[in-house]
């Protein structure tokens, strides 16, 4: 159980500060990995392709690995060039979706030389170009090529729960900086309930946990 505590931004300058941003649905407003692919590859393609694998997306007990079968199955023959290139185009889509009171929250940070690091199970493929082009720091899951041609994304490498807070412990000490996360779902709670302070999203409601 956690309680949410109403709060303004809080900046702490005394200490290194880093915030850790989950993407889709805190920072990001819809699914990343929906979006990417009906962009990629067209809407009916998507669509048909995810109803087919539903049933066992519904009973499986790793969703992950159902997605990236889903995955593979409609970016099979594709390049690596060719989808760095898709994911170039794709950036200005992301940008238009952003939750506008997140990006507000972490423009406050940056404005104090804060790290924004994106945390995110979605793909780097598509999630290291968006930090790039705003120049925060990417840790999401690695896409996987073989001989250059896409085949899925490495699972057991999921960046969520608590592999994410492995992450960020890895990035940087917690008992040296100051740390702040913002998140939207229950596996995010392993890092926001270890940060300095850890924001709940809602939309446009933003709540510190406890």
């Amino acid at each position: 159980m956690f309680i949410f505590l109403s709060s303004q931004q809080i900046i702490m300058p005394s200490q290194k500060t880093v915030v850790f941003v989950d993407f889709d649905g805190t920072l990001y407003q819809r699914d990343s990995l929906l979006d990417f692919l009906i962009f990629a590859v067209g809407k009916w393609r998507t669509y048909i392709s995810f109803i087919l694998l539903f049933p066992e997306y519904l009973f499986s007990s790793n969703k992950a690995k159902v997605k990236n079968k889903w995955m593979k199955g409609l970016l099979k023959h594709k390049s690596e060039t060719e989808l760095h290139q898709v994911a170039q185009k794709f950036i200005p889509l992301l940008q238009e979706k952003l939750n506008a009171e997140v990006v507000s929250r972490i423009a406050n940070y940056e404005s104090n030389k804060a790290d924004i690091v994106i945390l995110s199970a979605s793909l780097d493929l598509w999630i290291r170009p968006f930090c790039e082009s705003r120049g925060y720091v990417c840790i999401a899951t690695p896409a996987v090529y073989s001989n250059q041609i896409f085949s899925g994304f490495e699972v057991e490498r999921n960046v969520k729960g608590e592999e994410k807070l492995k992450l960020a412990k890895a990035y940087c000490d917690f008992s040296k900086c100051e740390t702040v996360a913002f998140g939207n779902e229950k596996s995010d709670l392993f890092i926001l309930r270890e940060v300095n302070l850890g924001y709940w999203v809602n939309g446009n409601q933003i709540n510190l946990v406890s």
